[in-house]
């Protein structure tokens, strides 16, 4: 039995259809009676017998560059008997009866002893019937089509690729970032498909990425994809803020903070601007992508600021914010007392009581309280730290304007409205040359 092989470069087995090994092979050529002519891949067979040799043999050739590429045959072998001749030949006699003679032809054979028994020979001329020619040809399969990304999200992409013809046992996808430098890792195990697709997972945000494509057949033979273009995946949440967030004041109305940016990479896409928010109030501040420090004026004199900045990409995705810092805007002035009454008066005293000044812009260290008389020009000014003041030595029966103001340590602020009160009369009228008592 012959088989003709193209390419030249294959490995043939040979082997029995009820037998689950091979007789021989490229690499073990000669098992017993079984021989492989490695000039033509034909089968020898020695000493065949019509008895155990009526069989069926099997032909399998791979291609030694692709094993997976497989082809297989089957020839049957039949041995059969055309002529069978039977003789009889006798052992030589003992020297001890030299003087006997025997006719192996079946003439009367004179010994002292009975002869040995004939042997008989069975010359059998044999003939093959069924020969076969078993043409193999060995083709490689193709290898997968490069991966495409059908659909990119910010950590996700699901990949798409034409399958390969061969005899597929599984696909292995492959992926690398973007430079060409890094080690491929393993990304999963695919069941082959008519059009086979996988969604990858656990990838970094705004990263690009190859990937290739392995089909594995069942002999161990491997064949890849080409590698794919740079795919890149979506812009997705910046991971970190802005850090070294310092908050400074300068002045009772005006805040300066600065920053430094955070790590390109845990951007996620291209920086778009910074958010500031200060508090009270949650104020947003959009800064540009350039800007790391700002001032901020109109604030409120004497007041706790709270400063956190986020930064936001062009996906319009914004980070966490940074830990909060502070701080507290300088005194100033103080706004005017309010609601100044007289709460009490006599002919030569007036008492009054005020409010704190709704803005005391820090801390109110003392109060001017201010008198005058209504046809006057000059104000006398007394100074307390309590809400409340008596004006004492007044004229009887007259009219004064009274005004407060409130002091802190940037300095003392406006005065309250002007309260507008008159002394009361004496209790007795005094007629000239009676004498009356105050």
């Amino acid at each position: 039995m012959q088989a003709r092989v193209d390419p030249n470069t294959v490995i043939v087995s040979w082997t029995e259809m009820e037998l689950p090994f091979d007789l021989v092979n490229s690499s073990h050529i000669l098992n017993g009676r079984y021989l492989l002519d490695i000039t033509d891949y034909s089968l020898l067979v020695e000493n065949v017998s019509p008895y155990t040799d009526n069989r069926t043999f099997r032909c399998l050739a791979r291609g030694t560059a692709n094993p997976a590429s497989l082809t297989t045959t089957t020839a049957g072998l039949t041995v059969g008997i055309t002529q069978a001749t039977l003789t009889t030949k006798a052992d030589p006699l003992d020297e001890r009866n030299d003087t006997t003679t025997t006719d192996i032809y079946n003439e009367t054979m004179t010994t002292n002893e009975p002869p040995p028994p004939p042997r008989m020979l069975l010359q059998i001329e044999m003939e093959l019937t069924n020969t076969s020619d078993v043409m193999l040809f060995v083709s490689e399969p193709i290898p997968p089509g490069e991966p495409k990304a059908l659909k990119i999200d910010s950590t996700s992409l699901v990949l798409k690729w034409l399958p390969s013809d061969g005899p597929v046992s599984n696909y292995t996808v492959y992926l690398r970032k973007g430079n060409y430098t890094s080690t491929w890792d393993l990304a999963v195990n695919q069941p082959p498909g008519a059009y086979s697709e996988y969604t990858v997972y656990g990838l970094m945000p705004y990263e690009y990425y190859q990937f290739q494509v392995r089909a594995h057949f069942s002999t161990g033979y491997f064949k890849d994809s080409p590698v794919s273009r740079l795919i890149r995946t979506a812009q997705g949440k910046p991971s970190l803020p802005p850090s070294n967030v310092t908050v400074s004041t300068r002045g009772p109305t005006t805040i300066a903070v600065s920053w430094l940016p955070p790590p390109p990479s845990s951007l996620n896409g291209v920086l778009q601007n910074y958010k500031l928010m200060i508090s009270p109030g949650s104020q947003i501040i959009k800064l540009g992508p350039s800007t790391l420090s700002t001032v901020i004026t109109n604030r409120r004199p004497y007041t706790q600021y709270v400063v956190t900045i986020a930064v936001v990409n062009s996906a319009n995705e914004s980070s966490p914010f940074s830990p909060t810092v502070n701080t507290t805007t300088d005194e100033s002035v103080p706004g005017a007392p309010h609601g100044v009454i007289q709460v009490g008066k006599n002919p030569r005293s007036l008492q009054v009581f005020w409010n704190k000044p709704n803005l005391q812009n820090g801390k109110i260290l003392f109060y001017y309280a201010y008198i005058k008389r209504k046809d006057s020009v000059f104000w006398s000014r007394f100074n307390t730290n309590k809400q409340h003041h008596l004006f004492t030595g007044l004229e009887i029966f007259t009219d004064y304007i009274i005004r407060v103001s409130a002091s802190t340590i940037a300095g003392e602020g406006p005065n309250s409205t002007a309260l507008h009160e008159k002394t009361d009369v004496t209790g007795k009228v005094c007629v000239e040359s009676t004498r009356c008592d105050a």
